[in-house]
């Protein structure tokens, strides 16, 4: 019997973070239970395009600055996770992304000059050589930047596999919350106690954990919406970023996304958020202008870096690994194998210590 089977580990939350956190420490031995209220798939990870994009992410949203090693080691822990047999797809695709420029938005050489800062690798399309590559879409005659540096997860495809794949392994799945916790016991809201030598906290804001982990009081919440369209829109070929947001191909029809409403934390969709999103694809796709969308919501938690929490909390036994920010789905594999090797007391590496679960010292 190894140390790893010897302990049972208990995981709050079975969005992307906690759903691969399961995933991998089975792997590693332990004997795992994820604990979530919610149905598989009905959270924020849900609401999500799957865009594994470190480069994109680096350039474009201010709390990434300075952070493209990082996301890109988040990237590539995915194909250490997901197997890549040819005949068996499980989600993860290579597509590369393309950049738009728009009037209002970063110029195209702008952008260039951006990713060379970064060291990212880019190319440069004409017009007519960005139509061939995805049809329908109307750069309105610019030349566009295309990297190969950002990916796309099926996220449905994934989420199941993920499941499946933990199962097999021995993974227990519970329909509850976790509401408190000491080494040994973990207690449900359906006030059941299960043992757990160790618990991994991966429930987004973690609601009413607080008074297990003080840490999870640095989160605050963002509400992201977006719109999902049915037989409209690219099938295939790279996500599209612009300046007004992004447009992301899927077989049964594209994703358009994404807002970002810091402090809000209500499902409720906003019809001039879909009406501006409608008008963000169409300007790109003119096929999705009028075309029927299925409006998402979602809340995702942050904390004041845009770093997620990673690692030992104060709490004797608790591990933390949440606050991803928007990007759960581009680092949930490198949290889940940076969470394995704290669990192992194995050396840690940089990226764990910038993603350290008590940087921000709250008692």
């Amino acid at each position: 019997m190894t140390a790893a089977s010897a302990k049972s580990i208990v995981i709050a939350g079975g969005g992307a973070i906690g759903l691969t956190c399961a995933l991998v420490l089975a792997r590693a031995g332990y004997g795992v239970v994820l604990v979530d209220p919610a149905a598989r798939g009905a959270n924020a990870s849900g609401v999500a395009a799957g865009m594994l994009a470190p480069a994109f992410e680096s350039v474009l949203d201010p709390a990434s600055k300075g952070l493209f090693a990082l996301l890109r080691a988040g990237r590539d822990a995915w194909l250490d996770l997901l197997p890549q047999d040819r005949g068996s797809p499980t989600g993860l695709s290579q597509p590369c992304a393309l950049w738009v420029p728009t009037s209002s938005g970063i110029s195209t050489e702008a952008m260039a000059e951006s990713f060379n800062a970064i060291g990212a690798q880019f190319e440069i399309l004409t017009s007519a050589a960005v139509q061939a590559l995805s049809p329908g879409l109307d750069p309105k005659g610019a030349a566009c930047l295309l990297t190969p540096e950002d990916w796309c997860l099926n996220v449905t495809l994934v989420t199941e596999w993920l499941y499946q794949e933990a199962i097999r392994l021995g993974v227990q799945f519970i329909t509850a919350s976790v509401t408190d916790f000491s080494p040994g016991t973990a207690t449900l809201s359906d006030g059941r106690l299960i043992h757990a030598d160790h618990l991994v906290i991966a429930a987004g804001l973690g609601r009413g954990m607080a008074s297990i982990a003080p840490e999870l009081a640095c989160l605050s919440p963002i509400k992201g919406q977006i719109l999902v369209f049915e037989g409209a829109g690219p099938r295939q070929g790279p996500a599209i970023r612009s300046a007004g947001g992004y447009v992301v191909a899927r077989a049964s029809g594209a994703m358009v996304g994404a807002t970002m409403e810091f402090g809000l934390d209500d499902l409720t969709p906003d019809a001039v958020i879909a009406e501006r999103l409608q008008g963000v694809g169409a300007s790109l796709y003119p096929d999705l202008a009028g075309a029927k969308a299925h409006h998402w919501t979602g809340v995702r938690a942050a904390t004041p870096d845009g770093l997620p929490l990673v690692g030992p909390s104060r709490a004797p036994g608790v591990t933390l690994a949440c606050g991803a920010r928007r990007n759960g789905w581009l680092l949930a594999a490198l949290v889940a194998k940076t969470v394995a090797s704290q669990l192992a007391n194995d050396a840690l590496d940089t990226f764990a210590t910038q993603m350290d679960a008590r940087r921000f010292d709250i008692a």
